[in-house]
């Protein structure tokens, strides 16, 4: 008698476990591998714009290619002297190399100016080449931008390594394609157009007005 009551009270114990301890097909938001747990911590462990601290951490070494193409950035000044441009290349170099997988202020300052930068160039591409050209410039080079990202979160070096230096080399020419388009001071009355390449290769001032008309009643000049 005791050793059936004992059994029984055995089941009911198992029975209660089973029930209190629900399976992983009950619980669908579970990660079922590594890679999706690793998805679901991706957010927690990107930290906020204005934050020093590294989303890096993990890699293995330095990226010799992406130090090369941080280089890119520097492209876009040789069609518009814009000062800016050597800046973005230096912090990018000090952000994605130098200080690469450390806390760094670096990190704070490359993604502030690049995030200005991009916006300013939009605007300008917006007005000097157009929507779909702008949006074509806009998909080719953060395609690459958007693959780096989702290499982060995995953790994954060569894709990220490769999708990084893309990204530079492709954020590097759609500025020049940009800056070709348009000249220094490009909105002032002082702007005046220029060519290079035997003339293959030109820039245009939004605001010039041929030598000689009036300003008050000429129209702005268009190549």
């Amino acid at each position: 008698m005791r050793t059936a009551l004992a059994t029984e009270v055995h089941r009911s114990d198992s029975t209660s476990k089973l029930i209190s301890s629900p399976s992983r097909s009950l619980t669908p938001d579970l990660p079922e591998t590594e890679d999706e747990a690793a998805w679901l911590g991706a957010e927690d462990a990107v930290p906020g714009f204005l934050s020093p601290k590294t989303k890096l951490g993990w890699l293995p070494q330095r990226s010799v290619t992406v130090a090369f193409s941080c280089l890119a950035f520097f492209a876009p000044f040789l069609w518009g002297a814009w000062p800016m441009w050597p800046v973005q290349c230096a912090l990018s170099l000090l952000s994605d190399y130098v200080h690469t997988g450390q806390d760094s202020w670096w990190h704070v300052a490359d993604r502030l100016l690049a995030r200005s930068l991009s916006v300013f160039m939009i605007c300008t591409s917006l007005v000097s080449l157009g929507l779909w050209c702008t949006v074509a410039l806009i998909a080719g080079s953060f395609s690459f931008y958007g693959i780096s990202v989702r290499a982060m979160w995995r953790q994954d070096y060569t894709t990220y390594v490769w999708a990084h230096t893309m990204w530079h080399l492709a954020a590097g020419a759609s500025n020049s394609v940009i800056m070709a388009s348009v000249c220094d001071a490009s909105l002032s009355a002082q702007c005046r157009p220029r060519a290079w390449l035997f003339g293959y290769v030109s820039c245009r001032c939004l605001s010039w007005r041929p030598p000689g008309e009036d300003l008050a009643t000429s129209s702005t000049f268009e190549f």
